[in-house]
């Protein structure tokens, strides 16, 4: 092997040496850029808690009126059926009158 060659050995291997530092530099600054977001992310979700917590709490708040809602509408569906129930007893006290008259009306028959 001549001197030529053993020079151009070694400096491919010092360029492969500073690539592969290069490289590991690299990666490593990506991996800790990385972890800083990663705390960004993790501190920026910890100040929207408050946020979370009143969505929650109104989630609560219209959750209870809801209830209140639905609580109120058998109420009124109630009342609805007993005014249907007091509706037909009449129709049923007209009805009963209008044969009444009819079987006492000499012109009906």
């Amino acid at each position: 092997m001549s001197d030529q060659t053993a020079v151009w050995i070694v400096v491919a291997v010092v360029v492969l040496v500073v690539i592969a530092v290069a490289v590991a530099l690299f990666l490593r600054r990506g991996r800790e850029g990385q972890a800083r977001r990663a705390d960004e992310m993790r501190s920026e979700a910890v100040a929207q808690e408050p946020v979370v917590t009143d969505a929650q709490l109104e989630a609560r708040r219209k959750e209870a009126e809801a209830e209140i809602a639905r609580a109120e509408a058998e109420k009124a569906e109630a009342r609805a059926a007993d005014a249907h129930r007091q509706a037909a007893q009449a129709e049923a006290v007209q009805e009963d009158t209008i044969r009444s008259a009819d079987e006492i009306d000499p012109h009906v028959k």
